[in-house]
């Protein structure tokens, strides 16, 4: 078991595999369930969620324990309602100003035909998008 993986698990499942007396390697369906609850407790994000089931995954593979648990249909149910519940969220994205197209188009040499290609594609975008200012 990589020590990484092992401390960020101890240090957020031990408490819960501790106080609720569940195995934590190999976990059982109703235990991982249990768990993404116990976590959902603690964060408003879907994706904290996910990403600790996926550390459990891991841990359970580096030690060789079948993963089967963490694609029953216990688990499947309450990443479902999660997903529901807390929703994911989206990623806004910075927008393309006319001041970074102008260092792009600077950065570039157009007399050659891949960055004056590129530098086409990025104003055609750009103009395209409606996002100019």
């Amino acid at each position: 078991m990589r020590p990484a993986l092992s401390a960020i698990y101890v240090l957020r499942g031990d408490h819960f595999y501790r106080t609720y007396n569940f195995a934590p390697v190999p976990a059982s369906p109703h235990a991982l369930a249990s768990y993404a609850c116990y976590l959902s407790r603690k964060t408003s994000s879907y994706q904290y969620i996910l990403n600790h089931l996926h550390t459990v995954r891991l841990l359970h593979c580096y030690n060789g324990c079948a993963t089967d648990a963490l694609d029953s249909f216990e688990v499947s149910l309450a990443k479902r309602g999660f997903k529901g519940l807390l929703g994911t969220t989206t990623h806004q994205k910075h927008p393309i100003t006319p001041t970074i197209l102008l260092e792009i188009r600077h950065r570039l040499n157009i007399s050659l035909l891949f960055p004056s290609a590129i530098s086409a594609l990025f104003c055609t975008a750009f103009l395209s998008s409606g996002n100019q200012t």
